[in-house]
């Protein structure tokens, strides 16, 4: 599943009609079936029309005029973070963006059992394919799937023992070459990116929880309660009491 649940629906917009300016706390994807007109944002100025779509980073201020009727597909979602990838218009035709949201909007048509399941991985699947045609647009020539599968791996499982050599041997990679890749992908170490995943579940744990820090600590990873005391302190300015109490 992406990071947090996706919101889809299909929407008829009029003739005519403006939507000024605003934002979304989420990425937002719109594939036009129908219809044309025009799409603003970051100050530039682009023609849509069917077949285009486009994606919207959160909080990106954008608006939208249509000149005739038409319908769209729309798709708020999180990617996950080996996938994030900048605000898009497009209407290239070779990645099947339009079988796949043909799909969707079939899907949210019928609301079948364990729709919205499907649409999440659809739309899992253009983010990754668009995702893909920037990486070999921007030359990176190597392929870089097995180290997607480590993020991925390592978001689902930061808090057990993980060990980086393990990470380079199913990735296909020497560890010393999957370190200089993950860097690359994440601009941090594998070690400091798991800490970071660890550090980020014992300040929610610290906030939203009755655990001791004792539980905390062991919860999130830490291999003993003076690492994590010492790295805390060290990342947060605060010891775990202190920042349980702000």
């Amino acid at each position: 599943m992406m990071e947090d649940s996706t919101y889809s629906f299909v929407r008829s917009r009029r003739a005519n009609v403006f939507i000024p300016n605003h934002t979304h706390s989420k990425y937002e994807f719109v594939y036009f079936f129908s219809g044309k007109g025009t799409l603003n944002y970051e100050g530039k100025t682009i023609q849509f029309s069917a077949g285009t779509y486009y994606i919207m980073e959160s909080q990106v201020v954008h608006s939208e005029l249509y000149e005739n009727t038409g319908i769209s597909l729309v798709v708020q979602f999180m990617p996950p973070e080996s996938l994030k990838i900048p605000s898009l218009v497009s209407n290239v035709s070779t990645l099947n963006i339009k079988e796949i949201c043909t799909k969707m909007r079939e899907e949210l048509k019928n609301h079948f059992y364990g729709y919205d399941i499907i649409v999440d991985s659809h739309m899992r699947e253009i983010v990754a394919l668009i995702a893909r045609m920037m990486h070999v647009k921007n030359g990176k020539g190597e392929n870089t799937g097995g180290i997607i599968n480590a993020i991925l791996y390592i978001d689902q499982y930061f808090m057990t023992d993980i060990t980086i050599d393990e990470l380079a041997k199913e990735s296909g990679y020497s560890p010393d070459h999957f370190r200089f890749l993950f860097k690359k992908q994440t601009n941090t170490t594998p070690k400091k990116y798991i800490l970071n995943k660890r550090l980020k579940l014992a300040k929610k744990l610290l906030k939203e929880s009755d655990l001791s820090i004792t539980e905390i600590c062991f919860r999130c990873g830490f291999e003993s309660y003076s690492q994590f005391m010492t790295f805390f302190r060290t990342r947060a300015n605060f010891t775990p009491n202190e920042y349980r109490n702000l």
